[in-house]
C-alpha cells in the first residue's frame, strides 16, 4: 500500500459507485403519464406480496408498452376503471383495481411510492417531472398516482392519509370510453376510462 509523499504511489481509481447508481433517478426506476390509457404504476415484484414490506423494490408496471425502460404489463383486467388530469404543474391518474389479477390481499393496508429522500422504489422517478407520489390501496381496490414540477404538489411521508388526502381528484367508480373534457378554469384537462376485462 503505497502512503500520500510516496515516490511510489499510484493514483486511487474509484470503482464503480454502485450505491449513487442505484439511488439516481437517471438510472432508477421510472414510471410515467401519458393519459388515462397509457401510464405506469409500482408494484410488489412478485404477485401476492404485500404492498408496504416491498416499497423499496417495487417494479415498474404500465399499461402500455415503452413507456418506460425494463417495464412490466399490469395484469390485464387489475385496472378497472381511470381519471386523467393534467394542470401546468402536474399529472395524475386516480382510479380503482381489481387485486384479484395480481394476487393482492383485501387485508393489505397498502403503501406508498415516492420521490421523497431515498425515493421507494430505490432511485425511483417520473419521466418529465420532478417529484412523484402514488400510492396502492388493495383493501379498498383503489390506486392514485401524479408526477409534479413542484413538491408541494407532491406531498410525501404522509402515507397513512390515503389516497383521497394527498391526491385529490376524481374517484368515481364508472368512468367513460370516451374522453371529456374538464371545465376547470385552471387550465387543466381530464378524461377517464372504463376498462373493460377479455380474460374472462
Amino acid at each position: 500500500m503505497a502512503f500520500a509523499g510516496s515516490s511510489s504511489a499510484k493514483p486511487i481509481i474509484a470503482g464503480p459507485t454502485v450505491r449513487m447508481a442505484a439511488t439516481s433517478p437517471a438510472n432508477g426506476p421510472s414510471v410515467a403519464i401519458k393519459n388515462e390509457s397509457s401510464f405506469c404504476l409500482f408494484l410488489p415484484p412478485r404477485p401476492g406480496l404485500e404492498i408496504a414490506p416491498y416499497e423499496d423494490n417495487a417494479l415498474p408496471f404500465c399499461t402500455a408498452p415503452n413507456l418506460v425502460p425494463h417495464s412490466k404489463p399490469i395484469p390485464q383486467g387489475f385496472i378497472t376503471t381511470a381519471h386523467y388530469l393534467k394542470t401546468s404543474k402536474y399529472e395524475q391518474v386516480t382510479g380503482y383495481l381489481n387485486i384479484s389479477k395480481y394476487s393482492l390481499k383485501s387485508s393489505d393496508g397498502g403503501g406508498q411510492y415516492d420521490s421523497h429522500a431515498g425515493r421507494k422504489p430505490i432511485g425511483a422517478f417520473c419521466r418529465g417531472y420532478d417529484f412523484f407520489v402514488s400510492m396502492i390501496e388493495p383493501d379498498l381496490g383503489r390506486f392514485c398516482i401524479r408526477c409534479c414540477q413542484d413538491t408541494l404538489d407532491c406531498p410525501t411521508g404522509r402515507s397513512e392519509y390515503g389516497c383521497l388526502r394527498i391526491i385529490s381528484g376524481d374517484y368515481s367508480k364508472l368512468g367513460s370510453n370516451s374522453t371529456r373534457s374538464s371545465r376547470n378554469t385552471t387550465m387543466s384537462s381530464s378524461s377517464s376510462f372504463s376498462y373493460k376485462d377479455d380474460s374472462k
